[in-house]
């Protein structure tokens, strides 16, 4: 029975000592409702478990979320790192919570990896494109997108700053879309730790997934496909109101040539031959 007790006693030492060096600490801003924090924190420690594998690191300071209520936000999150505390931004939009947590959950844990490898500097595309990535995020279908706006802002690789208006979404479904592309190409989750490695060996962010030459062209050829479905998408389009147009004014040409043929006749000639009433239906 003392043995019991003893193996009892040390069985939870040893659980409560594991907890605490491999759990999240999550603080919530002190307004948040207990039922926004009763869902957000199982998930958030779901993801961070997952995070934690991907990265093969753990979060070394504390996780402030803070929970925006104003309804006319819409869906919209925010992650940031001070160098004691992350803090993570969102709206309660509750269908969008979970891909939200998932997208600044992976900003979090980069944070985490460049602080510690001393990187304190990234390309957009790089940070936002494994957010997105991560996310599996749902964006708008390229073959929709005006062929003029695609080909002004498909080249996601030379954004430095966060686009504005309508184009802001159209870059992270860009985005998304050529991560997904390079995911294709190597398994970037099964990479994962490889392109890391390379990144930390070369500093250069295309090098990290594969060599520089062999990046530019699945960049090209990415960009290339989504343009001619982009421009495809739109001759659809076009074709679905046009033909009916073409139709219309090729039958109104046809009936003006008929009505120009028919000839007027002097009702005279008539007159003579058949008689004045000849027009007049017998009853």
């Amino acid at each position: 029975m003392i043995v019991m007790k003893r193996f009892y006693v040390i069985f939870i030492l040893f659980f409560t000592v594991f907890s605490l060096c491999f759990s999240i600490e999550i603080e919530f801003e002190r307004t948040t409702p207990l039922y926004l924090r009763n869902f957000i924190q199982p998930q958030i420690e779901t993801i961070s478990s997952e995070l934690s594998n991907l990265w093969n690191i753990e979060l070394e300071y504390p996780l402030l979320v803070t929970i925006e209520r104003k309804r006319q936000l819409g869906a919209s999150g925010e992650a940031s790192f001070n160098g004691t505390q992350f803090s993570l931004f969102m709206t309660p939009v509750t269908d969008a919570i979970p891909s939200l947590l998932r997208h600044e959950m992976m900003h979090v844990y980069t944070f985490q990896w460049f602080y510690n490898n001393g990187i304190y500097d990234a390309p957009l595309w790089f940070t936002e494109g494994l957010a997105v990535w991560f996310e599996n995020h749902k964006g708008v279908n390229i073959r929709d997108v005006n062929p003029v706006s695609l080909m002004k802002e498909i080249d996601v690789l030379k954004v430095d700053n966060y686009p504005s208006g309508d184009a802001f979404a159209r870059y992270y479904s860009f985005l998304a879309d050529f991560f997904f592309f390079i995911d294709n190409k190597l398994d970037i989750q099964d990479s994962f730790q490889e392109i890391l490695s390379r990144l930390k060996e070369t500093g250069d962010y295309k090098e990290a997934f594969t060599d520089k030459k062999n990046f530019n062209n699945w960049y090209s050829q990415w960009k290339r496909t989504r343009i001619f479905a982009s421009l495809f998408g739109f001759i659809v389009l076009q074709f679905s109101w046009f033909v009916p147009a073409v139709i219309i004014v090729i039958l109104g040409i046809y009936t003006y040539i008929k009505r120009s043929d028919v000839k007027d006749i002097d009702i005279r000639k008539l007159e003579r031959y058949y008689g004045k009433d000849y027009w007049k239906k017998d009853e």
